[in-house]
């Protein structure tokens, strides 16, 4: 064992072992034993979210620290809190019984007020459900934001009589002119009554992951285990953010989203917008077909653009391997020098009508630079834009389908693909993109000089057709009545 070296990510870590009640004399196989390693809270922002622990040797030769693959517990160690820079990390174990070490920010299931509601909810949930069960829908979106499909198909649930939808949300994201008919059926987050209502529930409606149905990473046990009851037992209705049809399923970043590491746990049912999309589910997904309805999206229902949008949006999608480093250095990241190129591409005629829009996983990071904040919800902003520039953000369909012209910047997609892992590309090709292609800066400052001022070229709209067949505004219906085939209303 003194030949191998403790790796964690890509940071190589030294270690002692504990071996109490090993005999030196008389060495085994198997024995019992620790390893100690000492990580700083300095040392937190060397590592990326979530990091593989792994003993590497000579010659490739490694050993990981495997589990209790496809278990119902999510074994998780005591957590070392970085109260200056409000983050927390802990060993973890993954869903394949791998053993990962995560660091994030701290979360509102991390107060020792929200543990011990969580298990208060647990029992009660147990006891109420000897007497009564109903089929609730659990709605919710990302920090509880009132937006995205689960608010849309909400609405359009209570609207005809479903009093059994109720939606999570954060009071400070409700719209100020809410009607009242939905308010009673709207539950604030990190309540007493958002986490029984989570345990009294089986159906799980939502564009996020049913992990995130709480909380974005938490780490109870309860949790954890409520929602991985079984195929027959609780489903999630995927809304989706956006089309998907950008990162393939065969990249190691997207592999949690297959069904072989589902269905052990859930059935998860994936709403399409096209036979084209559906196939990508079916083929690399290795989804059946009954788990995915083609409806298209519910959040288009509502996504309208307005006739005098002047505005150029500006929202490459996430760098999960740069989280922590943006917290460090904001500026020092590719992410932010990415923004930076773009922004500089734009003709000085036109840098007035820029808005910098940041994907939500990095906006708590980004916002606490004053010039990045911008607090329209994304459906305002994206009404009023003309222009859309992104690299591969699913965001790219919902701006078309609004009208906008789309640019995509792909001058570091080969960079970006690798950093995701092997096998991973981008399955929108540059034939079947709905907008201009660019791959360097001279190519983005030509395109934007033609994309804002032109409009949408039949081509560009041919090829979205393809991945997006529904513009007739019906698409919560087409949900709803898959559903009620489907037995779950």
């Amino acid at each position: 064992m003194s030949k191998f070296k403790l790796k964690i990510g890509d940071k190589t870590h030294g270690y002692r072992i504990i071996a109490p009640f090993q005999d030196i004399k008389k060495p085994q196989k198997r024995h019992f034993g620790f390893f100690r390693l000492r990580i700083d809270r300095s040392e937190l922002s060397d590592y990326s979210k979530h990091n593989l622990v792994v003993l590497h040797g000579e010659n490739d030769n490694s050993i990981l620290f495997n589990g209790r693959s496809i278990s119902y517990r999510r074994r998780t160690s005591c957590r070392l809190f970085d109260n200056e820079n409000d983050r927390v990390a802990y060993f973890r174990e993954s869903i394949n019984g791998k053993l990962m070490f995560t660091v994030r920010e701290r979360t509102g299931t991390d107060n020792v007020k929200s543990r011990l509601q969580i298990i208060c909810a647990f029992i009660l949930s147990k006891f109420m459900g000897l007497f009564t069960r109903k089929n609730l829908l659990f709605m919710y979106e990302k920090f509880g934001r009132y937006e995205e499909g689960a608010s849309i198909l909400f609405e359009y649930l209570i609207d005809h009589g479903y009093e059994n939808a109720f939606l999570i949300a954060n009071p400070d994201f409700l719209p100020k002119d809410l009607d009242e008919k939905y308010l009673a059926n709207i539950i604030e987050m990190f309540t007493f009554r958002h986490y029984l209502y989570y345990f009294l529930s089986d159906t799980f409606v939502s564009s996020e992951q049913i992990v995130r149905a709480v909380d974005l990473d938490s780490q109870s046990f309860m949790l954890w285990k409520h929602c991985r009851k079984g195929y027959r037992k609780t489903t999630h209705i995927y809304l989706q953010h956006g089309i998907n049809y950008m990162l393939n399923f065969n990249s190691p970043f997207r592999s949690n989203g297959r069904k072989v590491n589902k269905a052990p746990f859930y059935r998860q049912v994936h709403i399409s917008s096209s036979k084209k999309e559906a196939q990508h589910f079916m083929e690399e997904g290795l989804y059946d077909e009954d788990e995915i309805y083609i409806t298209g999206m519910p959040k288009l229902d509502k996504a309208i653009g307005n006739e005098d949008a002047d505005k150029i949006v500006i929202m490459p999608t996430w760098r999960p391997w740069e989280i922590n480093d943006a917290m460090e250095s904001l500026e020092n990241t590719t992410y932010f020098k990415f923004l930076q190129s773009i922004v500089d591409a734009v003709p000085e005629v036109l840098e007035d009508k820029i808005i910098i829009l940041i994907h939500p996983l990095f906006n708590d990071v980004l916002n606490k630079r004053s010039e990045f904040e911008y607090g329209e919800p994304y459906d305002k902003i994206l009404r009023d834009a003309r222009l859309l520039i992104t690299d591969y953000s699913s965001v790219s369909f919902d701006a078309f389908y609004r009208g906008s012209n789309v640019i995509f910047n792909w001058s570091e997609k080969e960079s970006c693909m690798k950093k995701y892992g092997k096998g991973t590309c981008i399955k929108l090709t540059e034939d079947e993109a709905f907008g201009y292609v660019c791959y360097n800066q001279e190519e983005l400052t030509e395109a934007i000089k033609k994309a804002y001022y032109e409009p949408q070229k039949q081509e560009w709209i041919d090829n979205y057709m393809t991945l997006n067949e529904f513009n007739d505004g019906r698409n919560c219906e087409r949900v709803v009545e898959w559903m009620k085939k489907d037995g779950i209303i």
